[in-house]
């Protein structure tokens, strides 16, 4: 039986670390957020525009963001925005992406699985049904 990482990596095409199969997959990369409330710090998160995705992860709350992006800008205003709606002590760090983030992410782009931004934003009034004549 092979491990998880090579099954990953032949699903993915790819070669190398999570981290650089992730970036080479997505352009993305993670901050790794530690707060008091995590849902309502998820949903704050999950909303701002440098943010293509958010969920949580054990105890944190992880923020996806393009690599193109600068890491300390996004990182700057993850904490501005937690801190001015009243988030006391905010820890944000880089991490490295775990095997399952890196699957998550591939499994998702190929099914166009939308993420909690998306679902949140996508939400329309439903239209009436006409009546067939």
């Amino acid at each position: 039986m092979q491990p998880a990482g090579i099954h990953l990596r032949r699903a993915a095409g790819r070669r190398g670390t999570p981290q650089e199969i992730r970036e080479q997959a997505t352009g993305q990369r993670i901050l790794e957020v530690t707060v008091a409330n995590l849902d309502a710090a998820l949903e704050l998160i999950g909303n701002l525009p440098e943010v293509v995705d958010a969920y949580l992860s054990a105890a944190t709350v992880h923020a996806v963001f393009d690599a193109h992006n600068d890491e300390r800008t996004v990182a700057g205003s993850l904490i501005g925005t937690l801190q001015s709606h009243g988030f006391g002590e905010v820890s944000v760090v880089p991490v490295e992406p775990t095997i399952d983030d890196v699957f998550v992410s591939l499994v998702s782009s190929q099914r166009a699985t939308p993420s909690y931004r998306r679902i949140r934003r996508s939400r329309r009034r439903p239209q009436p049904r006409r009546k067939a004549k």
